[in-house]
């Protein structure tokens, strides 16, 4: 006879348990664009792409990116913000490696790197070269989903 698994959402819709943003909800899907001004996006400067509310489940996103023409590396993290930008997890969401070329990256999309996470408060997303600079009127947009 076969056995038969089920999910940690399974599970806890049949005990009756479940909370619905763990499994369900309507889907949000946050567009951003940047364009980079005159003076670069350099090393460790921080773009807010977007936020995530309370409750949000975070599904994953892509960084649509034009050539930086150098191997320019960022990291995709959360951040509060009171009186300035404070890290939570500076790459929390992952990392894009190697924007040499003109292209598009999927972040997120990992257990390891955020994917079915919760957030328990506002977070924005933001964006933080790790390595080299960014050019001028390069471009970086995209998007990131969350269950909410």
């Amino acid at each position: 006879m076969t056995t038969t698994y089920y999910s940690a959402q399974v599970t806890l819709t049949r005990a009756g348990t479940l909370n619905p943003s763990a499994s369900q909800g309507a889907l949000q899907v946050q567009y951003f664009y940047y364009l980079v001004p005159a003076a670069t996006l350099a090393v460790a400067d921080l773009l807010m792409l977007g936020v995530m509310p309370d409750g949000a489940r975070f599904l994953g996103g892509k960084m649509i990116h034009s050539a930086a023409g150098v191997a320019v590396t960022a990291n995709i993290g959360d951040y509060t913000i009171v009186t300035a930008p404070v890290v939570i997890t500076a790459a929390k969401y992952g990392a894009l490696t190697d924007m040499t070329l003109a292209g598009h990256q999927d972040f997120g999309e990992l257990a390891t790197t955020g994917f079915g996470g919760l957030e328990t408060d506002d977070v924005y997303m933001g964006l933080v070269t790790a390595a080299q600079i960014f050019p001028a009127a390069g471009t970086l947009m995209g998007y990131y989903r969350y269950l909410l």
